[in-house]
């Protein structure tokens, strides 16, 4: 199966001004991926579970390649979720 989304690793940044960033490589270089940029609103707050959707986000490439992985050392319904989170994530 050939990935179509950016390989990571996948990074995120809070820059003041612009929101939460998560940047990855791109042709040999780092790309900015997405950003939020809820915090240009001033009545905005930046919170932990804010950093932890970021923390999250950015390691999407990580946690495919060990649902890739854990997907030949499992069986039965656990196999069948792994595969179905895969499916999902790059369908």
């Amino acid at each position: 199966m050939e990935a179509k989304h950016t390989p990571g690793p996948w990074a995120w940044a809070d820059v003041p001004g612009a929101g939460i960033q998560i940047r990855g490589p791109y042709k040999g270089e780092t790309r900015l991926l997405f950003q939020d940029i809820w915090r240009k609103f001033p009545e905005a707050k930046w919170d932990a579970e804010m950093q932890k959707n970021a923390q999250l986000a950015a390691s999407a490439p990580e946690l495919l390649e060990v649902l890739k992985e854990a997907s030949l050392w499992v069986d039965g319904d656990l196999k069948a979720k792994v595969q179905s989170t895969i499916a999902k994530a790059t369908s």
